[in-house]
């Protein structure tokens, strides 16, 4: 089973929510989450035209305070490209598409380091997007 995996943040409570995509065997997962350390967030801007990203899965990073591993990506667009620089999540490598997340402002993306995806063409610029890992 496969998960695409949305995420808000709150400083209250913790709560999740699943749902499944009509026709497809990805389901939706909201989370709430009281406390999240963001280490070594990093600014993407792809600033011209045609910029891709083949398909890979994301490494495992140590946080240096607590020594504990992350264990997924997020990604937290700050412009809407109005087409194309979509992140497609992969079956594997080469493998069909699972979900194709456009860009759009304020949209935030969490996916463990193990899914496969790629970052599509752009078309419409600047995509610009924010990216850590969870711990």
């Amino acid at each position: 089973m496969h998960f695409l995996t949305l995420a808000i943040y709150s400083n209250t409570t913790t709560h999740s929510h699943t749902a499944h995509v009509p026709g497809s065997s990805v389901h939706c997962i909201a989370l709430y989450c009281m406390t999240v350390r963001y280490r070594r967030m990093r600014f993407l801007d792809y600033a011209a035209e045609g910029g891709t990203l083949p398909p890979h899965v994301d490494l495992r990073r140590t946080d240096p305070d607590t020594g504990l591993p992350s264990t997924h990506t997020f990604l937290l667009y700050l412009t809407t490209c109005v087409s194309g620089g979509q992140t497609s999540l992969l079956a594997g490598p080469g493998g069909d598409e699972l979900a194709v997340v456009s860009p759009i402002r304020g949209r935030l993306l969490l996916f463990p380091h193990a899914c496969w995806h790629e970052g599509r063409s752009t078309i419409s610029v600047p995509k610009r997007l924010l990216r850590g890992e969870l711990v």
